[in-house]
């Protein structure tokens, strides 16, 4: 089988995060980076279809150069080769840009049998890629799966999940399909095979490998427009130390939510 997985370089939680206050993006350049977690649980799915199936396993993964050291933990457990897709003028691009990015760096390298992705990410959570990415190559996609069973070269059975309703479906390949963590737990690369990675090469796709100008990426090609960005402000919590009976205490607490614009609603009991 021909499996791809799809993966992304997320910022590592110890880090803190920066912003480009007017194009309104995190500034990723130089931003210390893991794998995000729920993509490593699509490669440990990928591996785990070739060593029934055999074939290759290929990761994708649209993000800065400085993302290609943490791309070699992919290869240390035991992808095959590792594509970046990076260009400068990538930069900003939203969830339908970055799976139409995606999408031709998967068309340019050949057709796959099979395309795997997590289902979200933990620095935006929208799970919206791996289902326009299956939009852009026009293939089938599920979301969502805890469960996948190779049936034979051609067809998966897949179950999928949302909450805690479980649906059953009979795959015909290609398809994408992005998976849950409960799927399988992710092994760990070696030490071993972490030094025999640094070693392996991450090849870079740009821009124009992928035939794509400057007007079809980036923010100005994305049509989800970001607001405008706040500053947090600092929660103040008051205490306060009440007296008197639990009949005048409570009508106290009635009158400090009434001042709040808090009130009886008709028939009884506070808004």
């Amino acid at each position: 089988m021909n499996i791809y997985v799809v993966v992304k370089p997320v910022p590592d939680p110890k880090t803190k995060l920066t912003y480009d206050p007017e194009q309104k993006t995190v500034i990723r350049a130089g931003l210390a980076t893991v794998i995000n977690p729920p993509d490593k649980n699509a490669l440990e799915t990928g591996l785990r279809l070739r060593e029934q199936s055999g074939g290759r396993v290929t990761v994708f993964s649209l993000a800065p150069p400085s993302a290609g050291e943490s791309l070699k933990e992919t290869l240390a457990m035991g992808a095959d080769e590792v594509y970046l897709v990076s260009d400068p003028v990538f930069a900003g691009s939203d969830t339908l840009i970055t799976a139409l990015i995606l999408a031709r760096a998967i068309s340019a390298i050949g057709v796959p049998d099979l395309v795997l992705a997590g289902d979200r990410t933990t620095d935006s959570g929208t799970s919206h890629v791996p289902a326009q990415l299956g939009e852009w190559l026009g293939l089938p996609h599920l979301a969502n799966a805890c469960e996948i069973v190779l049936r034979d070269q051609k067809n998966l059975a897949v179950k999928t999940s949302l909450d805690e309703v479980f649906i059953s479906y009979r795959v015909t390949l290609p398809a994408v399909v992005s998976v849950t963590r409960r799927i399988n737990r992710p092994r760990l690369a070696t030490l071993l095979e972490m030094v025999r990675s640094r070693s392996k090469p991450v090849t870079l796709l740009d821009a124009a490998a992928l035939n794509l100008s400057p007007e079809q990426t980036g923010l100005n090609a994305s049509p989800t427009k970001p607001g405008r960005l706040l500053p947090a402000r600092p929660v103040v919590k008051e205490g306060t130390i009440m007296s008197g009976t639990v009949g005048e205490m409570a009508q106290e607490i009635l009158n400090r939510l009434q001042s709040l614009g808090y009130g009886p609603k008709a028939g009884g009991g506070l808004g």
